[in-house]
């Protein structure tokens, strides 16, 4: 409950600009699938069953992280478009998660991890995504460790990708593991 009072806390604030600021050398634009949504290289394709992406992350020993994203959304944009695009962010995430997009607002079936069957935008709420992008990350025994409520900026972006790659959610909340971070 913490770590979420925590980032809910930290998007209520105001964000400086430097706090958005990126690498120099992000490169150009992620392509787009048919529905205007996002469509890196290294997602991993929709299989609309929750389980079984649960189960293939499993398969790779890697978190799952659920991109709820919606079209149009502007914070989406900044985050495959700037952010997800410097080559070592991207490199760490694709290398050690298992990521899979879907529509906040969607109509599709889709499989909750717990076998219910809602449309992608029920399912989104019973998982209490609030706005996009959220990233919901699960590991193999279906703890969420954090959850990424809009886009952060990149320095707290890539902290939660580190906070779950090296487990510093067995210790420490996300303020506190932060904090006691060599800088």
């Amino acid at each position: 409950m913490l770590r979420r009072s925590f980032l809910l806390g930290l998007l209520s604030a105001p964000v400086p600009v430097a706090a958005l600021a990126l690498p120099r050398d992000a490169v150009a634009a992620v392509p787009r699938d048919a529905n205007g949504f996002h469509a890196p290289d290294w997602f991993r394709p929709q299989t609309f069953d929750l389980r079984r992406d649960l189960a293939a992350a499993r398969a790779e020993q890697k978190p799952l992280v659920v991109f709820w994203e919606m079209v149009p959304c502007i914070f989406c944009d900044v985050l495959h478009d700037k952010a997800l695009q410097d080559p070592a962010m991207r490199a760490y995430v694709a290398d050690r998660f298992y990521c899979v997009r879907y529509d906040r607002q969607g109509k599709q079936t889709l499989y909750d991890f717990n076998g219910a069957e809602r449309t992608e935008r029920d399912t989104s709420f019973a998982h209490h995504v609030l706005g996009t992008p959220t990233l919901e990350f699960r590991t193999a025994d279906l703890r969420e460790p954090i959850r990424v409520q809009g886009f952060l900026g990149y320095n707290l972006l890539q902290s939660s990708f580190e906070y779950v790659d090296e487990r510093g959610y067995e210790k420490l909340g996300f303020a506190a593991w932060l904090r006691q971070r060599p800088r």
